[in-house]
């Protein structure tokens, strides 16, 4: 089936007017993620019992547990502030969609005109269950960062 891009912009057009916002909140996602986190957190730790204290793990390993729980670290700091209304969400950013559309062997933008990084989300999850897309993701496009900062060094910019 190959599919136009006129088409694949009409089709996320009529999904948007039916996408019920509660079908996919983001609190229920959360709540189930972080249910399934824990519970793998526990099993680590019982594991992790098992094993005598001076025994050694890979650092790939230990580099995922510290990640991990620096990531629930921030996440829990933001949560505590009461601030879920969209005061941190920063106006300046863009969430275009890449993914590989049916027919197609490359990766392509698919949709540009997402106002959240949510709703991209909900684009697509649309792009890939309903209309058979791969290898979707969503890039954030901070509009006010400094293009120097992207690389960390002036060096680059000031030639």
């Amino acid at each position: 089936m190959k599919i136009t891009k006129d088409k694949l912009k009409q089709i996320v057009r009529e999904e948007l007017e039916t996408l019920n916002e509660d079908q996919y909140g983001d609190v229920s996602f959360s709540r189930r993620k972080l249910k399934l986190a824990s519970e793998d957190a526990e099993c680590v730790l019982q594991c992790l019992a098992d094993k005598a204290e001076d025994e050694e793990l890979p650092n790939w390993w230990i580099d995922k547990i510290s990640k991990a729980a620096d990531y629930l670290n921030v996440c829990r700091d933001y949560i505590k502030t009461d601030d879920l209304n969209g005061i941190h969400e920063d106006t300046e950013k863009e969430f275009p969609i890449w993914g590989i559309p049916p027919g197609k062997t490359s990766e392509e933008l698919l949709y540009t005109k997402a106002t959240s990084h949510s709703q991209a989300k909900k684009i697509a999850k649309v792009l890939t269950e309903k209309h058979g897309c791969k290898k979707v993701r969503i890039q954030t496009l901070d509009l006010a960062q400094n293009p120097a900062d992207i690389f960390k060094s002036d060096k680059i910019f000031n030639k």
